[in-house]
């Protein structure tokens, strides 16, 4: 709030400003530090994060549309608009969530956004922390409202959000946004973001590569359907402090609308940090437009069981 009132504690010429901080902290191969800043409220269509916008936005509050039109206008450090992430989605549900009632259609409203919204929060909390205090998780799992935003046709990848409200930025949960990128620095990461090479998890460290005939989750395949046509699913998972867990690996597929998807085509089990990647066998195309995406639950039972979701891979007609 005291940005949005005093925009020069955000792109201010004063070293303490977010812009001068988080660029005196890059150090590419080894840090990055991103920034960003939240647009709307709740009551008028929930929030949004807006990654390394040039300045503060400074329209009405709800206008999803004006946010859209103010990204094409000022880029980020990129020369690209900024990357756009829909936050908790369980926060409002209606006729205004995330500026639905801005656009005519929901297919005006999704060809809107899915050009510039590459995540969506299925992990989010715990915001209310004030110290670290151990491993908490977070406070919502919003898995049913992804698969749902998925079902209405959006190119989103899951991500997890701490939410802070108090400066505990990473220290209370182990849950992480995990990036799939060619390398450490500030563009190779806003890309990676943009191409939804990225996933969610609650393990701070559990590195995951998920593909399907060498593309990776979060691409989008244009490729003749053929029906009944063998897809290649292959998974490559490595956790260095936990090298011999146990994975519950369930793979859901779906297309845009009906309902969404709720049970797994196939559930498969894997023991340990895989040298090769894991092949999973017995799957097929189903529809010309369809997707999959795979969930991954680390030690499922256990006292430390550790949950992750990975980017769809969207399959699209192109004959």
């Amino acid at each position: 709030m005291l940005i949005a009132t005093s925009h020069a504690l955000y792109d201010g010429a004063q070293a303490t400003s977010l812009r001068r901080a988080a660029e005196a902290a890059n150090e590419p191969g080894r840090f990055v530090a991103l920034y960003g800043q939240e647009f709307s409220t709740i009551s008028t269509g929930n929030h949004t994060n807006v990654f390394d916008a040039p300045h503060v936005i400074d329209i009405p509050n709800g206008r999803f549309d004006e946010m859209l039109a103010w990204g094409e206008r000022n880029h980020d450090t990129t020369d690209a608009p900024p990357i756009v992430q829909l936050n908790h989605p369980a926060e409002y549900s209606g006729w205004k969530e995330y500026g639905r009632d801005r656009w005519a259609s929901d297919d005006a409203w999704r060809n809107a956004l899915n050009p510039r919204v590459s995540l969506l929060e299925v992990l989010n909390g715990p915001a209310m922390a004030t110290v670290a205090a151990g491993k908490k998780r977070p406070a919502k799992v919003q898995q049913a409202d992804y698969f749902d935003y998925l079902n209405r046709g959006l190119h989103v990848a899951p991500s997890s959000g701490q939410d802070n409200h108090y400066p505990t930025w990473g220290t209370v949960t182990d849950a992480r946004v995990a990036i799939i990128a060619e390398e450490l620095s500030k563009p190779a990461l806003l890309q990676a973001i943009r191409d939804r090479h990225v996933y969610a998890t609650e393990d701070r460290n559990l590195r995951i590569l998920f593909t399907i005939d060498d593309h990776l989750s979060g691409d989008i395949v244009a490729m003749p359907y053929v029906r009944g046509g063998a897809v290649d699913i292959r998974l490559a998972i490595t956790d260095d402090d936990e090298p011999n867990a146990a994975y519950k690996v369930e793979i859901f597929r779906d297309s845009t609308g009906g309902a969404p998807a709720s049970s797994p085509i196939k559930t498969v089990t894997l023991h340990g940090d895989t040298s090769t990647p894991a092949r999973v066998s017995g799957l097929s195309r189903a529809a010309a437009e369809e997707f999959f995406l795979v969930k991954i639950t680390q030690n499922p039972g256990g006292h430390d069981q550790d949950r992750a979701w990975l980017a769809p891979i969207w399959f699209t007609d192109s004959r």
